[in-house]
């Protein structure tokens, strides 16, 4: 049964540990604003849990204060609080449920000493959110902190077991990640467009390791993967432009499809003597790509595998070669055939390719940021959306006009060793 105590509505727990804090009179009228101090005891109950939904869509509550015998908060409970910006105490939280804090677009930083368990979206979307200490996670659920665009700082430590499904998605500002030695599992798309990320070292007791973990991560330079794994999963470095070091595992046996598609840079790779497999598509437009040593274990290459990369040695050309596997691993879609067929010496302009990547990435993010806040100065969820929307396609626009762009350029350029290479596969395939 409910009850009301200082405009509080709590609900006694079944197991008599307290109450939790399921609604607040002023919410209801319309009127919570300013700062909300929550307080440890109702009516001589112990507050220990913040209901589902109990602030949701609070969207004048700038700060709160968390007591220390609060131990979880549930699921919504302050989702949508848009004016959000300072949070303070929460010492004894130990769990965070799912959409907590979704679309808390205000709020700058959250530090949870005692938490272990960061549930589904708990932080989603929240675009302000520069830094985030959680020096007792043991796992990170399916996007925890999906699209913040702020984040530049994660405190990870060795209680850390799991990161889930697209965690850290959309991260756009996060450089500097240290994965501590306790991580056992990466889920697909964990990191997928965290554009300033440029570095990683995976560390060796991981394994699971997922799909598309750094797909499009365009700043990524260097990656270092010692888990113990048996595949390299699919798109696992996608259009990752700036990817030039990479060392893999000695335990892996196959390297899936499309593993490092359009990773421009990327000029060697060192595979392990234990690989077996390379399939479809494996380094397909690694177009810097020129050595690579495939090894004797090595006895099916996929279709597409090694297509595009223009650069290729002739002696890499006649390791694949001979492995003679029936798909051609020189394929090129149709969609690049075009290229190939013209006739002009010039080198591809790097600086050119460069800049329009920034300009993709200033475009995508600002046309972003610009139609969310636009969406926000009309003060409700319909303006929201609507900016949200806008500032979306904004970006996706910028985005394909600077693709297009240095499209043009690279058919407008290729340079006389592609021409050669392509005139002495197509002898061989003869």
């Amino acid at each position: 049964m409910d009850t009301r105590d200082e405009g509080f509505s709590v609900k006694p727990l079944a197991d008599g540990s307290g109450v939790a804090l399921v609604e607040y009179r002023e919410r209801t009228k319309g009127t919570l604003d300013g700062q909300l101090d929550i307080p440890d005891w109702l009516n001589g109950n112990k507050v220990v849990r913040i209901g589902p939904r109990a602030f949701r869509n609070c969207l004048s509550l700038e700060s709160i204060r968390l007591p220390s015998s609060v131990v979880s908060i549930g699921e919504s409970a302050f989702a949508d609080c848009r004016a959000l910006c300072t949070l303070e105490g929460g010492r004894g939280v130990t769990q965070i449920g799912r959409r907590a804090f979704a679309n808390c677009t205000a709020l700058a930083s959250v530090e949870f000493g005692a938490a272990s368990s960061i549930d589904e979206q708990a932080f989603a979307n929240c675009s302000a959110l520069a830094s985030a200490n959680l020096p007792r996670a043991i796992e990170l659920r399916s996007g925890a902190f999906e699209r913040c665009a702020s984040l530049r700082r994660v405190m990870l430590t060795d209680a850390l077991r799991a990161i889930h499904n697209r965690a850290f998605f959309g991260c756009y500002s996060l450089e500097n990640l240290k994965f501590p030695s306790s991580l056992e599992e990466l889920g697909d798309r964990a990191f997928e467009e965290c554009r300033a990320l440029a570095s990683i070292e995976v560390p060796k007791r991981v394994v699971r390791l997922g799909a598309e973990v750094f797909s499009k991560c365009y700043a990524l330079k260097s990656a270092k993967i010692m888990a113990r794994i048996t595949k390299l999963p699919s798109k696992l470095f996608y259009e990752c432009y700036a990817l030039k070091e990479v060392e893999l595992p000695r335990s892996i046996n196959a390297i899936e499809q499309f593993a490092f598609e359009r990773c421009y840079a990327l000029t060697e790779v060192e595979l392990p003597g234990s690989l077996e497999k390379i399939e479809e598509g494996a380094f397909y437009n690694c177009q810097s790509l020129s050595d690579v040593a495939l090894p004797e274990s090595v006895n099916s290459l996929g279709y597409a595998a090694f297509g595009n990369c223009k650069r290729l040695i002739p002696e890499c050309c006649e390791e694949i070669n001979a492995v003679g596997t029936e798909d051609d691993p020189f394929t090129i879609y149709e969609e690049d055939a075009e290229e190939f067929e013209r006739d002009d010496e010039s080198d591809v302009r790097e600086v050119g390719r460069e800049g329009d990547d920034r300009l993709y990435n200033l475009g995508y993010d600002e046309g972003f940021q610009d139609g969310r806040q636009d969406g926000l100065k009309e003060g409700n969820e319909q303006g929201y959306r609507r900016g949200y929307d806008q500032g979306y396609q904004a970006g996706s626009s910028a985005r394909d006009d600077s693709f297009a762009r240095r499209r043009d350029e690279e058919r407008q350029s290729s340079d006389a060793l592609t021409r050669r290479e392509l005139a002495r596969k197509r002898n061989q395939r003869r």
